[in-house]
């Protein structure tokens, strides 16, 4: 007996195009950073093969961090791509959505700073909100990151919440991400969530859109409203869940 051959659909063909795409994307990206790491590495082998390699302290300094970023960055790649391919299960707890965002933030900010100021405005009223932490903490990184991209030379980065309270199902909480970049143009804000769209030279690619689909996952739902060259409001809306009296 013969046994039937699957049947090859169009959305067999889209997944599996999808695949290449993340493929060749990641192929580019890890290739630039292995680049980024050999050049700081050989510079770093230069400054200490000096007579006095003391000297070279502080620029080897330099040197490391940017090896370091880059191997964090590469390890955030290969997850991003992980994520994109294969959909991981929610575990959500009832959690403090104002300590996520600090969370994400303090790993999306430059150890500098590099001139963005971060003003927080965090409602108090806001409620435990039920999320899977870490995935949702990774979205908000994404969103944070995208932020602080769009700032290369400085900026003001504003967090605000509230709580809107529901007469039956708890309510929602609101979360404003909001930064004074170059901003995304008319024609691009309805593709900032899709895959590897970017209006930056340099992108993570699967960033945004792997936050979004965390986003509604949780039941959530996320937008951007932006102004080209005056800065960018990503807005979130999550189910909230009123602790238990």
């Amino acid at each position: 007996m013969v046994a039937a051959m699957p049947e090859y659909s169009e959305r067999d063909e889209a997944k599996l195009e999808g695949a290449r795409r993340s493929v060749r994307w990641l192929a580019h990206e890890l290739n630039n950073a292995l680049g980024t790491i050999s050049g700081c590495a050989q510079l770093i082998d230069r400054l200490l093969s000096q007579s006095d390699p003391s000297a070279g302290i502080e620029k080897s300094k330099g040197y490391a961090k940017s090896i370091h970023a880059e191997a964090t960055r590469c390890s955030q790649l290969l997850m991003d791509v992980v994520l994109s391919i294969q959909e991981v299960d929610l575990h959500p707890t009832d959690s403090d959505i104002h300590s996520i965002l600090d969370a994400a933030l303090a790993k999306a900010l430059p150890d500098d700073g590099s001139g963005i100021t971060v003003y927080r405005t965090y409602d108090k009223t806001v409620p435990q909100v039920p999320v899977d932490q870490a995935l949702i903490e990774q979205a908000f990184h994404s969103i944070f990151l995208n932020a602080v991209q769009a700032m290369p030379t400085g900026g003001d980065l504003r967090l605000d919440t509230c709580y809107i309270g529901g007469p039956d199902s708890g309510g929602v909480v609101k979360i404003y991400v909001t930064d004074t970049g170059s901003g995304v143009s008319e024609s691009a804000v309805g593709q900032v969530f899709t895959p590897f769209f970017s209006t930056k030279n340099r992108s993570r690619g699967l960033g945004l859109s792997l936050a979004a689909s965390t986003i509604r996952r949780h039941g959530g739902e996320i937008k951007l409203h932006s102004v080209e060259g005056r800065g960018t409001t990503v807005e979130i809306t999550l189910p909230a869940r009123l602790s238990e009296p």
